[in-house]
């Protein structure tokens, strides 16, 4: 008998060793007599009588997981690596992670699937990336104690990056994009950082977007139809949304331009009507301005036609213009004083006496407003807040001469007015007298032209000072008409 030694190479691999023959390189094999030994081999092999298993090949990898995480898996992360073959549980290396905003080691012991399974764990940290990230695998050995080569044909997509939205504006489709009345529809734009998981959820005044639309590339809109009941002021949104990978953006609230929308469904009201003119009588042929105070600015389109106030004044109602305000919460309308006209304390006819006459006037939302005045001689009307009194009964017994507050101070300033009409040219001469009939002033001594013609007496005699307090006469001459007036000086 003889014993020979095996040993084992690089990629040797049998399942169950075995003879197949003997060969002799070099030498020879006799018996004592020399005669050669027969080298075939006997029915009984190795195999028969032992099991020797050969295998070189080093285990492989044949998958990881997990192969994505994101923003929702950040902490611990389980990690398990297959192999193609049963493996040394004795052995425990740590593999790594690497190509990520961190460095990971993976580290564990759990064995499972007949030891062709291993379960480490990292904490995976929000590092805002969006990253693919490399396994490195070695030091592993399998159950005959083969050593795998490095292994780093596996991967993992990593994205821990929250989407963001930019160019964040909301308008209305109203004449002025930023208010909105009832029926006007509110609509909010913006654009994603990434893909979307789907269509965001928006809400408009606390109320579901009637549509949330992909115009693609990014790109969004959601609108709402604005409604009664809606809450008033600037209109509040939200926009939640969460990328392809599940992380969810910030809530965005409010535009990144600045825009805002402001929902106004209260009409416009009158709150008060009042004049800028003075305290004081009113001939044929003044002018007084009528002012009406609405609860908000207004604007006034006399496109279509001219707003206009009817006054009360005697046989023939009377109407004042609209002629200024628009943009501003008091509009001014102007009164002519007619002849045969009026009125012991200037008023309108009636709760309805503000009219449009084809023209609008609406608040900047463009909400019409309502016309309703307060009852004429009530709270907030003409003839409650100004004494404005009208006269346009002129007559020719009276000369044609008018006289204007004839009861002044001339130390507050106060003057007394004269109005006389001429129908043609006239040599006029004007004088003040005191009662014992001394001349004080001469106000006027000349030719003057046809038509309305007016003087002014300060309550100052010719020497520039204020005459003192008592009555006084002013006589007009006219070619050969005389007419007197009085005026009371008090202090």
């Amino acid at each position: 008998s003889f014993s020979t030694t095996y040993t084992v190479g690089a990629g040797d691999s049998s399942a169950d060793l075995d003879s197949t023959a003997i060969a002799l390189t070099a030498g020879t094999i006799t018996d004592a007599a020399a005669n050669n030994a027969s080298i075939a081999l006997p029915a009984t092999t190795i195999a028969a009588g032992s099991a020797i298993v050969v295998e070189t090949t080093p285990p492989t990898v044949t998958g990881v997981v997990p192969g994505s995480l994101n923003e929702s898996d950040v902490g611990s992360v389980s990690v398990t690596i297959t192999f193609n073959e049963p493996m040394d549980t004795a052995t425990n290396p740590s593999p790594t992670i690497t190509g990520l905003g961190s460095a990971y080691t993976i580290t564990g012991s759990a064995w499972s699937g007949g030891d062709t399974q291993w379960t480490g764990s990292f904490t995976l940290i929000d590092d805002n990336e969006e990253a693919t990230g490399t396994f490195q695998i070695s030091g592993f050995e399998d159950a005959g104690g083969n050593t795998m080569v490095l292994d780093n044909s596996n991967t993992v997509s990593v994205d821990t990056l929250s989407p963001t939205l930019s160019s964040v504006s909301i308008s209305s489709d109203n004449a002025n994009t930023a208010l909105a009345i009832p029926g006007d529809t509110v609509t909010i734009s913006f654009s994603s950082s990434e893909l979307l998981s789907g269509p965001p959820t928006v809400t408009i005044d606390g109320n579901a977007a009637d549509n949330v639309t992909d115009l693609g590339l990014g790109n969004y809109t959601a609108d709402r139809l604005m409604q009664a009941g809606d809450t008033e002021g600037i209109v509040s949104f939200a926009i939640n949304f969460s990328d392809a990978s599940g992380n969810a953006g910030t809530q965005v609230t409010s535009s990144t331009d600045a825009s805002a929308v402001i929902f106004d469904s209260s009409p416009p009201s009158v709150s008060q009507v009042s004049s800028p003119s003075a305290n004081n009588t009113y001939y044929s042929g003044d002018t007084v301005d009528i002012t009406i105070t609405f609860s908000e600015t207004v604007t006034v389109d006399t496109a279509g036609g001219t707003p206009t106030l009817l006054l009360e004044t005697g046989s023939t109602d009377r109407s004042a213009d609209y002629v200024s305000g628009s943009g501003a919460d008091t509009l001014t309308f102007r009164y002519t004083v007619q002849q045969g006209d009026s009125s012991s304390d200037l008023d309108y006819v009636d709760t309805a006496s503000l009219q449009l006459n084809g023209g609008t006037i609406q608040d900047l939302a463009a909400n019409p407003a309502v016309l309703t005045l307060s009852a004429p001689g009530a709270a907030g009307s003409l003839s409650a807040n100004k004494d404005l009194v009208i006269d346009g009964q002129l007559s020719d017994q009276q000369g044609n001469v008018i006289i204007r507050n004839n009861i002044i101070n001339p130390r507050q300033g106060e003057a007394t007015t004269l109005n006389f009409r001429l129908d043609e040219r006239s040599n006029v001469t004007i004088t003040v007298y005191d009662l014992a009939g001394d001349s004080v002033k001469v106000l006027y001594n000349q030719s003057a032209n046809a038509g309305m013609n007016e003087v002014v007496w300060d309550g100052k005699s010719k020497r520039g000072k204020a005459v003192v307090p008592g009555v006084y006469f002013i006589v007009v001459k006219i070619g050969k008409n005389r007419y007197v007036r009085k005026v009371l000086v008090v202090k």
